[in-house]
């Protein structure tokens, strides 16, 4: 976030920027050795203990720890079986989703003035079972993708891919793609499947543990991989930080391999969960038809309540006027989050400060404030949808701030504190 901002921003990129920069980076620590266009082909080891790594060229090197971040095609189940260690159970969760994407130019008169970065249409649950999402990344290109699940098999030509698009729920994204020129072919990739190793469930090898895809490989539409990665190097930097490596140079204990592949595994718990579970879902959806009846049923009821359903706001609406909110409610006045200064004093001054990391929420004219327990939002999005840009418009119309052409949404945890 930027000084004084509590709310953390998001920067789009493509894969191969975050790549290339964090590949840079790492060359440029001088404990940190890159090597380029070798291949592992076993490990060294044996009793359940792994002492190093066997290159395909013969070439053995040993070590203190090998850590796989091999991704979700690992082959270290069957490489610690041979070394005498225990491979682990494997649950897989599978909705046969295949994307397939492109690198794109949008138009010219798509360049600005678009009130998007990201742009998202999916079919609903029990609705359809096709998906697109643009990505606006670096140099201003879009990074765009189509997918399908069950069945739905996005095309690999670029015209059969372009009609794809128009079987969304909504024609926006296939219109832009339409008036976008193709920089890169359209590459489909159909290994999804949400793939859990549970290595830290094992009998843990002394030497030995699994991080990245290799220990969770969830369904890359959610991109949650790049961030779990880091979560659990975090973990295992701070697991390792209090464990000693055996004298001599020898393997790490199977208690402190153990120790930071449990630490691992926690910090993905919810990631993990977040993903399989979804999919999960969609899959006994589709498997019970008349469960799909009822749910067609309730995205009509949806449709119908629209207008108090949708927006954000509504929800602190609720909470503000004491559950007497109308559709006007809903944009009363813009949302102040963070800590807006007339808000925080008439708070203070009421005796209302809250907690010591708390914040006040409150309404432009500062007479209604909310103390929330957390001043970090869970999560901030950017709303493009007629229902919020017309109750802010009304909002504006009855002497309150101007409407945002993008409303910026912020979900806290629903910890009020005082009224």
């Amino acid at each position: 976030p930027a000084a004084g901002d509590t709310i953390p921003n998001t920067i789009l990129v493509s894969r191969a920027l975050i790549e290339e920069t964090i590949r840079r980076r790492v060359n440029e620590l001088d404990d940190v050795t890159l090597r380029s266009g070798d291949s592992v082909d076993g490990l060294i080891g044996s009793g359940g203990s792994v002492h190093g790594v066997r290159l395909r060229t013969g070439e053995r090197i040993h070590a203190s720890l090998v850590v796989d971040a091999s991704g979700r095609g690992s082959r270290c189940e069957k490489w610690i079986a041979q070394a005498g260690g225990e491979a682990p159970e494997k649950a897989t969760v599978d909705c046969e989703v295949i994307y397939a994407d492109a690198l794109m130019k949008p138009a010219p008169q798509d360049r600005h003035g678009r009130g998007w970065r990201v742009l998202k249409v999916d079919h609903a649950p029990g609705q359809g079972r096709r998906g697109g999402i643009i990505f606006e990344i670096e140099h201003g290109l879009w990074l765009v993708g189509l997918s399908g699940c069950l069945g739905e098999r996005p095309p690999r030509t670029e015209e059969d891919w372009l009609k794809y698009a128009d079987g969304l729920p909504d024609s926006e994204l296939s219109n832009f793609i339409r008036r976008a020129t193709f920089l890169s072919p359209v590459s489909r990739i159909a290994t999804t499947g949400n793939v859990r190793r549970y290595w830290e469930s094992t009998s843990q090898s002394a030497g030995f543990l699994a991080l990245g895809d290799a220990l969770c490989a969830p369904n890359p539409l959610y991109g949650q991989g790049i961030t779990m990665a880091g979560l659990q190097a975090l973990a295992l930097q701070t697991s390792l930080a209090q464990s000693r490596l055996a004298p001599g140079g020898g393997p790490l204990s199977a208690r402190a391999a153990g120790a930071a592949q449990r630490a691992c595994a926690k910090a993905i718990e919810s990631a993990w969960g977040l993903a399989s579970g979804t999919d999960d879902l969609r899959l006994q959806l589709e498997r019970n038809p008349p469960l799909l009846v009822v749910l067609g049923l309730f995205w009509v009821i949806v449709s119908l309540v629209r207008g108090i359903s949708s927006a954000p706001a509504a929800i602190l609406s609720v909470v503000r006027h004491e559950g007497n909110a109308t559709p006007q409610d809903m944009g009363d006045a813009a949302i102040q989050a963070s800590t807006p200064t007339k808000a925080v004093q008439h708070a203070a001054a009421e005796g209302r400060q809250g907690s010591a990391g708390a914040c006040c929420v409150a309404c432009a004219c500062g007479k209604t404030v909310l103390t929330l327990a957390s001043s970090m939002p869970r999560m901030c999005v950017e709303c493009c949808c007629s229902d919020c840009r017309q109750a802010l418009e009304w909002a504006a119309s009855r002497g309150g701030p101007s409407a945002p052409a993008v409303p910026r949404w912020q979900y806290f945890d629903n910890d009020i504190e005082h009224v």
